[in-house]
């Protein structure tokens, strides 16, 4: 799973770099709380978290984004960022035989700029939510 935070540096010019570092932090702490003890999560990029689900399906990797979904949403009840709700766009790509590294980031990568162009999930709160796209990775490049 290939995870963005959504708005990120409109974190950091509103609230300041400190409160950026805050976000990064709590949604690596999300994301671990929502995932299997066999799983990880990773600092990718500035905005960016990789998340890697051990000997996961589509429907595993499926839950771990509900759970992440419900994980973020009680953070964001709980008012941390004034007038700000944090959202998330996920791709994910299922790593399998005969398919590089590369190819799974890459496809990854794809769907998570995919999901930014979907529709927003919003829970029955009306709180904004995570966005997710999920498909298997193909084992040829799309290029």
């Amino acid at each position: 799973m290939l995870v963005d935070v959504d708005r990120f540096r409109e974190v950091n010019t509103r609230f300041g770099h400190l409160a950026g570092d805050v976000v990064s932090a709590e949604i690596a702490s999300l994301l671990k709380r929502a995932m299997r003890g066999s799983d990880a999560v990773i600092r990718y990029g500035g905005d960016e978290f990789l998340v890697i689900l051990a000997d996961a399906s589509q429907a595993d990797a499926k839950i771990v984004v509900d759970r992440a979904q419900g994980c973020l949403r009680d953070w964001n009840q709980g008012g941390h960022l004034k007038g700000f709700e944090v959202s998330l766009s996920i791709g994910v790509a299922e790593w399998t035989k005969g398919v590089t590294l590369d190819e799974v980031l890459d496809a990854a990568d794809r769907e998570m700029y995919a999901s930014k162009g979907a529709a927003k999930l919003v829970s029955r709160e009306g709180q904004p939510g995570i966005r997710a796209r999920v498909k298997a990775a193909s084992t040829t490049a799309p290029y």
